[in-house]
């Protein structure tokens, strides 16, 4: 995985504050996050062996988010520690009902460089995926689709899988059409990215096929729709809706992460895209049960215990 390693400074509050407006937290929670950490704890939880590339800042911070992640079996050989800089920060405020602000300083995860290195470049034919998220910079993924490309030309069927989570959507880091063989998107980006209002698993659907057209041929695409579950476009046409695990939401930060960490594992392990997106659900559905998002991320016994309350997938088209 290629992202983001921040510090996450979560403020419980009882309402979202507005312009101007000073509110009496509840209590600050402190943890490692960023999305590309997020998603590497949240696939090495679920089973997965899991590489992450991204920068630190040469600060306590830093060596606290790589000792964490060590400690999580997250590899971190290809984590560089960018000296002079700060690692990346994240102010993250929710309210009683798991809605959430966040506002994000990117530190030393804007420092990731636009040429790979050359050990990363090496190991790459090696990984069953290659997962990227919008947190690091534009010439950085540029390098990642690159090295891709070289390899599918080189090695073929046994190229990595590209899997773009394009979040927060950054238009000049997208890939070229049919690049991606997986595009993971939440309802806003897919309604930005298709030009379709997307606000039911239908025209999530609909989105769904529109955003097939950008991804490999064989490829498929998944948009994500928080307590309506997700919807599964398929490389047969098929499209899918997996409805959510029924919970009561408290947080939603980090949910869509541990959807693609561990939608990620279940298709590397094996599993089909349709049965991978049941056990994301049923993941990212634990996740919001609790404040928080490392300290959320569940394991993979208790993933799997809580997919037997996963409702069945219906078939929304052919």
């Amino acid at each position: 995985m290629a992202g983001s390693i921040n510090v996450d400074l979560l403020v419980e509050v009882p309402h979202l504050p507005v312009r101007g407006e000073t509110v009496a937290a509840r209590r600050l929670h402190q943890q490692v996050g960023g999305k590309g950490a997020n998603q590497a704890v949240a696939g090495a939880r679920a089973g997965a062996r899991v590489v992450l590339y991204g920068c630190v800042g040469d600060d306590v911070w830093g060596e606290r988010a790589l000792s964490y992640l060590r400690e999580e079996q997250v590899e971190t050989g290809f984590v560089r520690v960018t000296p002079g800089e700060t690692t990346g920060l994240a102010v993250i405020t929710v309210d009683k009902d798991g809605h959430n602000t966040i506002a994000v300083v990117p530190g030393a995860n804007g420092s990731l460089p636009d040429s790979l290195p050359p050990d990363l470049s090496e190991a790459m034919p090696s990984f069953a995926a290659v997962v990227v998220q919008f947190e690091i910079p534009s010439p950085a993924l540029g390098a990642l689709y690159r090295r891709v490309e070289q390899v599918r030309c080189s090695h073929g069927v046994r190229a990595p899988r590209l899997i773009v989570n394009p979040s927060p959507l950054v238009r000049q880091s997208l890939p070229d059409p049919g690049l991606a063989d997986l595009l993971i998107v939440n309802e806003v980006e897919a309604s930005e990215l298709s030009g379709v209002d997307v606000a039911d698993p239908r025209r999530a659907a609909l989105a769904a096929r529109r955003l097939a057209e950008s991804v490999r041929p064989g490829g498929a695409v998944v948009v994500t729709l928080g307590p309506q579950g997700a919807v599964v476009w398929e490389v047969s046409g098929a499209c899918w809706h997996v409805p959510a695990l029924p919970v009561r939401a408290v947080d939603s930060t980090g949910a869509g992460d541990v959807f693609t960490g561990v939608l990620v594992a279940a298709l590397i392990s094996g599993r089909g895209l349709v049965a991978a997106a049941r056990l994301a659900v049923a993941a990212s559905g634990l996740c919001v049960t609790r404040h928080g998002v490392q300290q959320a991320i569940p394991r993979r016994a208790d993933i799997e215990r809580a997919l037997a309350r996963v409702p069945g997938p219906v078939l929304l088209a052919e």
